[in-house]
Formats: structure tokens, C-alpha cells, sequence
């Protein structure tokens, strides 16, 4: 599970989930409260500058985008448009993301975000899945070398 908030409301549930014997907590290196009410005035920003952008009414038939909300796919662009700047401030389902690359077949998962705690968890949930962290790699080429390997 992860959570998001305000440093003392995540110190308070690390504080609560250890009085109810959790195994392990960590507090991730983010310092942006992501998937939180605590970014609605950004979501909507965020909307309105989408709302502005000329995109292209249909998802390209080659593409397969998720939506992080419910996993579905989006292909139609005004739907995900909407579902996107929505999990800026609502919890994500990572779960069902998961379930819904496995579905479609995915062999390579990249984290972009600081850390790999979601790689770890996808690794977790999909341990023959081919998954990392893009601060794992120390450069760009190597990162290119590995989103070309094919998988093994």
C-alpha cells in the first residue's frame, strides 16, 4: 500500500500501521503529495491547459494507453484527458494497472518517477516481468540498450 499526504499525516499512519504490526513502512523520497485532494488547484490547472491543447480526438490504434484511476484502456482521448487530470488528486489503482498490463501482455516496465518503489511493487506482483527503476540506469544509452533487448 501507499499512501500520500502531509509529512506529519504520513508520520502519523507509519506511527499507526506499526502500533497495528505492519512489517515494514518507509517513507518515500516525494515531495509532492501525488494521487491527494492536496493536488486539486494543480489537477485543475492541469485541465485547463489540456482543455487549451489541440490532441487528437482518438488514442493511435499502435499505442495501448491505461487509465492509472481503474486500469481500463483509453481510446478515446477527451475520456482519458479527464481520467488523467483526475489522478493528479485521487488514488490510483495500481492494482487493477497491473492486472491490466499483464492482460495486454507487457513485457518491460519502467519506473520514471524518483526512487523504485513502484517497480519493486510491480515486481512484486509480477515477478517474471522484466521491471525497473529508471535511476537504476547510469546512462542513456544503457537505458536504450535495455528498451531494445528483447525480452528473455
Amino acid at each position: 500500500m501507499v499512501v500520500g499526504g502531509t509529512s506529519e499525516a504520513l508520520a502519523a499512519v507509519i506511527h499507526d500501521a506499526q502500533g497495528h504490526g505492519a512489517e515494514g513502512t518507509t517513507m518515500l523520497p516525494v515531495a509532492v503529495p501525488a494521487h491527494t485532494p492536496l493536488l486539486a488547484a494543480a489537477s485543475n490547472r492541469f485541465r485547463q491547459a489540456l482543455t487549451k491543447a489541440q490532441l487528437p480526438a482518438e488514442v493511435p490504434s499502435a499505442v495501448r494507453l491505461l487509465s492509472g484511476i481503474d486500469g481500463a484502456a483509453v481510446f478515446d482521448v477527451r475520456a482519458g484527458t479527464d481520467k488523467l487530470t483526475r489522478q493528479i488528486q485521487q488514488t490510483v489503482d495500481w492494482a487493477a494497472c497491473m492486472q491490466s498490463c499483464r492482460a495486454a501482455g507487457v513485457t518491460k516496465v519502467i519506473e520514471l518517477g524518483p526512487g523504485n518503489a513502484l517497480a519493486r511493487l510491480r515486481h512484486k506482483f509480477m515477478p517474471d516481468g522484466d521491471v525497473h527503476s529508471l535511476s537504476e540506469f547510469r546512462s542513456l544509452p544503457g537505458f536504450e540498450h535495455w528498451v531494445q533487448r528483447s525480452p528473455s
